[in-house]
């Protein structure tokens, strides 16, 4: 028994994949399959049990109420869980007529049965939520992060300053309003990644090392990229092949302060992590 929803599963969208397309009306959703769940404290036994970290083990519709309710007690985990559901669910499809048109897309396009399976699954345990909510995965990660949670800066820091105004209502602001924010947003972006790098957050170093090889962090980028790259191979030894041609080039233009001020902040960092 423990193969058969997954093999159902498979077959049954294989089947939807040459199937002809259908009227939204007929869309079905996919067996759940079964799977080991994980228990987190920002579940309760009337909720969701959380598997992955932050995915709920039912459509998020379900568990809106009991994560709002958590929100607003000021749960810093619940704001983060929220907005990493609602960030998940902002791609995806707001109705139907949408998805189905989606799904036709895929099929003519010849797209992978994988990139067919996704959709699906990402439009069914988004389904009933509404674009304004979708839009405050923003926000709610912002809140997060700033009061202190490690991921959820990680996750803001892979939120371009575009679609954070865009998310956040600020698209449309003059010219001047419009250049403040979104250079306030790209600072309070850097000083949270740099926090959750503090706490050992491989994610959030991860980005440092892509905005500091890319010069995007001030004059000290290359001391930065160089410490963020040592801590980074410390952490996750695994990494350390994918960077290491990273930190060679680096080093070869680097000075001697560049070098002594990326010991000083990776030290800092392993201190701290």
């Amino acid at each position: 028994m423990r193969y058969l929803f997954p093999t159902l599963l498979l077959s049954s969208l294989l089947l939807w994949w040459l199937w002809p397309s259908q009227p939204p009306q007929q869309i079905k959703p996919p067996m759940a399959t079964e799977s080991p769940l994980q228990q987190e404290d920002l579940t309760s036994p009337a909720v969701a049990t959380i598997s992955t970290g932050w995915r709920l083990s039912q459509p998020l519709q379900q568990g809106m109420q009991e994560l709002e309710a958590k929100v607003q007690q000021q749960d810093v985990n619940a704001i983060y869980q929220l907005g990493r559901n609602l960030s998940w669910c902002f791609y995806s499809e707001d109705n139907d007529e949408a998805h189905q048109q989606k799904l036709d897309e895929l099929r003519q396009t010849g797209d992978s049965s994988t990139s067919f399976a996704n959709n699906y699954d990402r439009y069914e345990y988004c389904r009933g939520i509404s674009r304004a909510q979708k839009n405050r995965f923003a926000s709610l990660l912002m809140e997060a992060a700033q009061a202190g949670h490690p991921q959820a800066a990680a996750e803001i820091g892979k939120v371009s300053a575009k679609l954070y105004l865009q998310a956040t209502g600020q698209d449309n602001l003059q010219r001047d309003a419009y250049v403040k924010a979104r250079q306030d947003y790209l600072t309070r972006r850097q000083q949270l990644l740099e926090n959750s790098a503090h706490q050992g957050n491989v994610d959030a170093l991860q980005l440092l090392v892509r905005d500091a090889v890319g010069q995007r962090i001030g004059g000290q980028s290359t001391a930065k990229a160089l410490a963020y790259l040592t801590v980074l191979q410390h952490l996750d030894p695994d990494l350390t092949s994918q960077y290491q041609w990273q930190a060679r080039r680096i080093e070869k233009t680097a000075t001697a302060e560049d070098i002594e001020l990326a010991e000083q902040i990776s030290q800092s960092i392993l201190n701290q992590g």
